[in-house]
């Protein structure tokens, strides 16, 4: 009896966390940047000049971050033309598939995966933007929220988050949120 209510409760949790894991941005609560950092009073690290492409919903994160990263190459499209491309109703989110997939459609060549910190600056310093999934929930709900990575900075990243650009975030802060999304990523080449 005990063995099979506690594997429920298992099965129950696990089968939550990959229901949070493929959807995009839910509800976001901001996490407002701190006091004093903006990209322009960092004397040292790498940053991008990445268009901000805002967020016009509280769930269109996902083509939002990819509208800044089509722009950054080249590529203008509206907000609304990629959300109609990627946003999928029935869950009402953006998968990171959908975004690759149709960035591929576009004839560019997106890379997706788990990756590290060390990857990131890697990225930045290669002239490469990065969408990263991060959990922007607190305690035990999960909130998946698209960003793009812009910058590395001593301490930390800036990223365009769906209504701020160039918003610091800390290195510790930034792997908790994005390892509890499985450090997925999508850049283009």
């Amino acid at each position: 009896m005990i063995g099979a209510l506690l594997f429920n409760s298992l099965r129950t949790i696990v089968l939550h966390g990959l229901v949070l894991l493929v959807l995009g941005c839910g509800f976001q609560q901001r996490v407002p940047p701190s006091p004093g950092h903006s990209h322009e009073l960092f004397t040292e690290g790498t940053y991008l000049d990445v268009p901000f492409i805002p967020q016009n919903k509280e769930n269109d994160c996902g083509p939002a971050a990819l509208a800044s990263i089509l722009a950054y190459k080249g590529r203008t499209l509206s907000l609304e033309t990629i959300t109609g491309e990627v946003f999928t109703p029935a869950l009402d989110r953006t998968l990171l598939p959908d975004m690759e997939n149709y960035a591929r459609r576009l004839g560019l060549r997106p890379v997706t995966g788990s990756g590290d910190l060390e990857l990131l600056k890697q990225r930045i310093t290669a002239d490469s933007p990065v969408i990263l999934l991060l959990d922007m929930g607190w305690m035990m709900t999960s909130r998946g929220h698209y960003v793009v990575l812009v910058g590395h900075v001593p301490g930390g990243f800036l990223v365009h988050s769906g209504h701020e650009a160039y918003q610091f975030i800390a290195s510790e802060t930034l792997r908790k949120r994005w390892s509890r999304m499985n450090n997925l990523y999508l850049y283009l080449e």
